[in-house]
């Protein structure tokens, strides 16, 4: 199954703009997310915590919808699906 993923702001600079990759089926948002990430244990920091939980302040959407950081691991994805992937957001 192909995913679609596309990050920005800070996140650009880690995992570029966006990209393509191919997962098994039964693959979930955490596990894609562990597959970008890698074993770069920067990129793994800026995503997850030290319990390996997306950490709150990522922004995460599945097809335009919201994913809760607590629903990632058991979010499933299908073929064709996008993950769009915000850092934290600040300003006034």
């Amino acid at each position: 199954m192909k995913i679609r993923y596309q990050t920005y702001a800070r996140f650009v600079e880690f995992f570029g703009k966006e990209g393509d990759i191919e997962v098994i089926p039964g693959t979930t948002v955490q596990g894609f997310l562990e597959l970008l990430t890698g074993e770069d244990e920067k990129k793994q920091s800026l995503l997850f915590d030290e319990n390996g939980t997306v950490r709150r302040y990522v922004i995460i959407l599945k097809n335009k919808d919201r994913i809760l950081n607590e629903e990632t691991d058991s979010t499933d994805l299908q073929d064709g699906d996008e993950l769009i992937i915000y850092p934290p957001v600040s300003g006034g």
